[in-house]
C-alpha cells in the first residue's frame, strides 16, 4: 500500500558517519555528544558498517570488551538499503522483513 510519502521525507539527512578505527568508546561519546542513537562507518566513499547503541551495550559492553578497541570489532556490516524516492511504506516492509529498525 503506498502513502506518497517518500523515504526521503522521513530519512536523516546528515548522518554522523566515523571511521572503522575509531574506538568504542569514542563512539558512545560521539552518540552522546550529537543525540544520536547509531553512527555510520564510512571508509574512504564507502558505507562499510553501522554501530548503534544497541550493538555498543549487546556486543561490547556485556561482552566486557575492551571499549578502547575499533568499532570495526562490533559494528554490522550487512547494510541494508533503500532509495530516497522509494514509498516509506516500502521501507517499513523491508525493515520488518530484515528485522532492523534502520535503512
Amino acid at each position: 500500500m503506498k502513502t506518497g510519502i517518500n523515504v526521503s521525507d522521513a530519512m536523516t539527512k546528515k548522518p554522523v558517519v566515523i571511521s572503522q578505527n575509531t574506538s568504542i568508546k569514542e563512539c558512545a561519546k560521539i552518540m552522546e555528544e550529537k543525540d544520536v542513537s547509531s553512527l555510520a562507518i564510512k571508509e574512504g566513499t564507502k558505507i562499510v558498517g553501522m554501530v548503534t547503541e544497541k550493538d555498543i551495550v549487546r556486543r561490547s559492553i556485556a561482552k566486557e570488551k575492551n571499549t578502547d578497541g575499533p568499532v570495526k570489532e562490533i559494528m554490522s556490516q550487512e547494510i541494508v538499503r533503500i532509495g530516497p524516492e522509494e514509498d516509506i511504506y516500502d521501507a517499513l516492509l523491508l525493515m520488518n522483513q530484515a528485522d532492523i529498525r534502520r535503512l
